[in-house]
Formats: structure tokens, C-alpha cells, sequence
């Protein structure tokens, strides 16, 4: 049985996929309807996981180092 952990909670990890890529689509939309024309089911998991690696690396890039 093929794990498909990041596409059966698909709400969650497509918003953080939107926020790692939503400079390469003109909206919304675009990304949706991209998203949505990958046919395979494995696919868009590894889609939504590649992105929610992308999405983690960003925030840590972006979140300030705290010194005391």
C-alpha cells in the first residue's frame, strides 16, 4: 500500500505548497489549476511533500536568529 500521508491531509500541505511557490504562478488559481491537472494520486504527494520541504527551509531562512 503506497503512503500517501501528504495528499490525505491535502488541505494543510497544498496552502504551505501555495506559499512556497506562489511567486511562480499569477495567482491562486494557476497554482490550483496546476496542482489539479497532475493525474496520479503519487504524484501529487510527492508534489505536495517536495513543496512542504521547500516551505519548511523558507521559514527557517526567514525566521530571525534570536542571541540573549
Amino acid at each position: 500500500m503506497t503512503d500517501l500521508r501528504f495528499l490525505d491531509a491535502k488541505d494543510t500541505f497544498l496552502e504551505r505548497a501555495y506559499l512556497a511557490l506562489n511567486n511562480q504562478f499569477p495567482s491562486r488559481d494557476a497554482f490550483d489549476a496546476y496542482f489539479n491537472g497532475i493525474k496520479d494520486d503519487e504524484q501529487k504527494n510527492l508534489f505536495l511533500k517536495i513543496c512542504s520541504l521547500l516551505s519548511a527551509e523558507i521559514g527557517w531562512l526567514m525566521c530571525p536568529i534570536q542571541t540573549r
